[in-house]
């Protein structure tokens, strides 16, 4: 109800709890800027004439977990309804380029970036989208054996490539690692 009958003197009693979507209630207060006591079901009513609560409001926060989806875990962050998400972890997987954090595991819609603003009321994850890196650089270190040719070559993910080969006086040739 928009408006209880109260008793100057006497408790106020029950007090209606309003509902206000991304919001957590946190009582009612005799001001607009809340300072003061909240005025609770057994406060006492100080005033003699008809007057307004006000009631208070905080934005509520949830947890995001991030599901890394192979690539390095990172921790949870807790995030405020109507507000950004703000700064968002960066994975790492090998092989890979991290293409964003998307609110289903379809990666469907847009991603969720630092400027999003948060809209969940509840806790909620966002999983990593990855594209395969097409290329890469390798370069070959002897250790201490002859320079190898080449020294370096760009590799393309999926394929099957003849590395180079090394000499070292006294040693055998075991691989790259």
């Amino acid at each position: 109800p928009p408006s209880v009958e109260v008793t100057y003197a006497r408790p106020y009693g029950t007090l209606p709890t309003p509902d206000r979507p991304g919001h957590d209630f946190k009582g009612w207060f005799t001001n607009s800027t809340h300072i003061g006591s909240e005025i609770l079901p057994t406060s006492i009513v100080a005033v003699t004439n008809s007057h307004t609560l006000y009631a208070k409001w905080e934005l509520k926060t949830c947890i995001v977990t991030f599901e890394p989806a192979g690539g390095s875990t990172t921790p949870s962050v807790t995030v405020t309804n109507g507000l950004l998400y703000g700064t968002l972890p960066t994975p790492t997987r090998p092989g890979y380029n991290f293409s964003g954090w998307y609110p289903d595991s379809n990666y469907t819609g847009d991603p969720i970036t630092n400027t999003t603003p948060v809209t969940a009321t509840e806790a909620h994850t966002l999983f990593a989208k990855w594209q395969v890196n097409p290329t890469m650089t390798v370069t070959f270190e002897p250790q201490g054996g002859s320079a190898p040719s080449p020294i370096s070559c760009t590799l393309t993910n999926g394929l099957v490539y003849q590395l180079a080969t090394v000499q070292r006086a006294g040693f055998q040739f075991k691989g790259w690692f």
